[in-house]
């Protein structure tokens, strides 16, 4: 028997600078290793997000959406969406966090997040295992995400 392995935190090209392949080459990728999902975090945004679902679709992966966030002090924070709800308070911190800029946000303070949000989002400050600048919170169900 093995492990199933799922990619949690890779980058497309929207992500400028850091990752290089396209949403769909992502998913060639990952159905010809036989990967049952695939995350999609591009960096402070969901810019390829509705073509990496399509093609993740076309292939029967499992698409799971989310973005890797700068936070104030705290590095980056990779959120993922596990259901339509979480994706829309996904979409609703994104949004917010654009209001009146012509540009990218630098970072936000944390505070910020769970006060768009209106939930509890997991702390990136503490420092235990598992914990920190670059731990990942999901977004609404807490239940883990079943895989085929």
């Amino acid at each position: 028997m093995f492990a199933v392995y799922v990619e949690l935190h890779a980058h497309s090209h929207f992500s400028f600078l850091d990752g290089a392949s396209s949403p769909e080459a992502l998913v060639e990728r990952a159905a010809a290793l036989s990967m049952p999902a695939l995350a999609l975090t591009d960096h402070d945004g969901l810019y390829g997000a509705m073509r990496f679902w399509q093609a993740a679709k076309r292939h029967g992966l499992r698409a799971i959406i989310g973005a890797e966030v700068s936070v104030e002090g705290a590095g980056h924070l990779t959120l993922l969406a596990e259901t339509d709800a979480g994706y829309a308070n996904l979409s609703r911190l994104l949004s917010h966090a654009y209001l009146g800029l012509d540009h990218a946000p630098t970072s936000l303070p944390f505070h910020f997040m769970n006060s768009v949000v209106g939930e509890t989002i997991p702390s990136p400050y503490g420092r235990g295992q598992g914990e920190g600048p670059d731990s990942i919170a999901m977004f609404e169900d807490p239940h883990p995400i079943p895989l085929p």
